[in-house]
């Protein structure tokens, strides 16, 4: 975890078995959190080439980058997220939810095109939150059908309020 003062939050990055691994993910996100002035784990000099680009990324894409190269992230049989080895040989790609419940999303010949449907399903169900195996930066059409999903769901409960007031009645939930 890191804190980051901008929000007011610690930021989680992943579970590591090597404790070097946990270090570097911290000395990332504190560089992209508080620049080269950071106090990190390592020399500043291990980090020459990420520092010409840190400022590129948002907080968010660093974190995410940081956290799939972590154990913690789930990958089962595949070296992806959100995908296995069906029975059959081809690769199965599913989105797990609360609940265990799981949605479907195809088997697929190819691990990397199971893995991209993987991303692209998850990415128009949570956004630029999403925990994807790729750079996010491949799913812009994804991402503009969540937010304006999002606008028309904030539209929705708008005119669902007025009309409840309108009759007289407590607005929903």
């Amino acid at each position: 975890h890191i804190w980051v003062r901008e929000t007011g939050k610690q930021v989680y990055l992943g579970g590591y078995e090597r404790e070097d691994h946990a270090a570097e993910a911290f000395d990332v996100a504190a560089l992209k959190c508080k620049g080269s002035k950071a106090k990190i784990n390592f020399e500043i000099q291990k980090y020459e080439e990420l520092l010409k680009y840190i400022h590129t990324i948002t907080l968010d894409e660093l974190v995410m980058a940081v956290r799939r190269q972590s154990q913690g992230f789930a990958r089962g049989s595949s070296k992806f997220r959100g995908v296995t080895r069906h029975p059959n040989g081809r690769w199965e790609a599913r989105i797990g939810m609360p609940g265990s419940k799981h949605i479907y999303l195809g088997l697929f010949n190819e691990e990397q095109e199971a893995a991209r449907a993987y991303d692209r399903a998850l990415v128009k169900l949570r956004g630029g939150q999403a925990a994807t195996n790729f750079s996010l930066s491949n799913y812009n059409e994804q991402l503009k059908e969540y937010h304006l999903d999002q606008h028309q769901g904030i539209l929705a409960n708008s005119t669902a309020a007025k009309s409840a007031a309108a009759a007289g009645a407590p607005p929903p939930l």
